[in-house]
């Protein structure tokens, strides 16, 4: 097989739900032999492929190393889709100096090609996660204008999955973000409050750690519209 063939190969596990670590080691050997054929696109969806197959395993430590060591010194190559993939693959493997690196890389493509990103849901959770990461390791390192992108990327996000809002608030708050993609996302929570899609408790215990909000009237009525809604559902739940 060459390097195409496996790429294609690895995709077909997944989507076919195989769990054969055998498989794997017969890509993993191929790969080896014909490691200088791969292009690096090709490295990260393969290296994205086995994260995510059922046959992963963490301790599987030759072919992790394997396909960091093909990445070495060329990240900085790589789109911000490719460079997404591989920041869960970071994760995946609990690397955290990779996670430290490749949330660098991303940044500073954020800062330089804002308009190039188009993010998924998906997307956007990571890019969270690697910001609140960020922020609660080494404070100040996220640049302001990324702060404004990534609040422009929430807006323009069709949000479906509760984790993901909740992710969005908890960055507007510690990053002290209360503009208008902050009290559009408190329009969003009502709404989730309204029809029992999300925990009333956990945003109230978001909205607990609010601070520097005073010079936002209009976010505060928000939070203020959001917090008389949990009080509402609270009495209407037992039956106050």
């Amino acid at each position: 097989m060459n390097n195409t063939s496996l790429v294609y190969a690895s995709e077909d596990i997944n989507k076919n739900g195989i769990n054969n670590k055998y498989l794997w080691e017969l890509i993993y050997n191929r790969a080896k032999e014909i490691k200088n054929s791969f292009s690096i696109n090709e490295i990260v969806v393969l290296f994205h492929a086995y994260c995510n197959s059922l046959s992963y395993d963490i301790n599987c430590i030759q072919i992790i190393n394997f396909f960091w060591d093909l990445l070495n010194n060329k990240m900085n190559d790589l789109n911000y889709s490719s460079l997404l993939a591989l920041y869960s693959c970071a994760e995946k493997t609990k690397n955290s100096h990779k996670i430290k690196e490749i949330s660098n890389i991303l940044l500073k493509y954020m800062l330089d090609h804002p308009s190039e990103m188009k993010l998924t849901e998906k997307g956007l959770n990571i890019i969270l996660k690697m910001c609140i990461h960020n922020y609660s390791d080494s404070i100040g390192t996220i640049d302001n204008m990324n702060i404004i992108h990534i609040s422009n990327y929430i807006q323009n996000v069709d949000l479906k999955d509760a984790k993901t809002v909740m992710l969005c608030l908890h960055f507007f708050i510690i990053f002290n973000s209360f503009g208008e993609p902050f009290i559009n996302l408190l329009k969003k929570i009502q709404s989730l409050l309204i029809f029992k899609k999300i925990t009333p408790y956990i945003v109230l215990k978001y909205l607990c750690l609010l601070n520097n909000i005073n010079n936002h009237p209009i976010a505060i009525k928000e939070v203020k519209n959001t917090i008389s809604i949990i009080y509402l559902l609270h009495r209407a739940n037992n039956n106050l």
